[in-house]
């Protein structure tokens, strides 16, 4: 493999961090989401809130698996190739893709919380032994 010049060892450390960052984020607010979604599924929630949030977790998930194949991408370009560049066609598409599904993830997920906030009826609280 040829030694890279600083710009491109640079281009492809940055490349690799942002596709890092962002399966970060989209692993984080899927557990989160997940998390706290499980204990009332579908309990005050429409239809409509349902199949946002499931279509954010799709995405996320979506978003997370393009992730993983830019990073293996740009390793094959890095290796394979004479002048290995960011922006051959696989590193570059995967990573759109990858940007592309988080931020509709994200817009999933506020329309979930949109959808929600005004059905969500919280669970009456019981006091056990309260004085009388």
């Amino acid at each position: 493999m040829p030694d890279l010049d600083e710009k491109k060892k640079k281009s492809f450390e940055l490349a690799g961090e942002v596709t890092k960052q962002l399966i970060l984020l989209a692993s984080g607010i899927l557990t989160f989401t997940v998390t706290f979604a499980k204990d009332d599924f579908h309990d005050g929630w429409s239809s409509t809130s349902a199949i946002f949030l499931t279509g954010s977790w799709l995405l996320f998930a979506f978003s997370i698996w393009l992730g993983i194949m830019t990073m293996m991408s740009m390793a094959g370009n890095l290796e394979r190739q004479q002048s290995p560049s960011i922006d051959a066609d696989g590193p570059r598409f995967f990573a759109l893709l990858q940007q592309i599904l988080f931020i509709a993830a994200v817009f999933a997920t506020i329309g979930f919380g949109i959808f929600t906030a005004p059905n969500h009826v919280p669970a009456k609280k019981t006091v056990c032994c309260q004085p009388k």
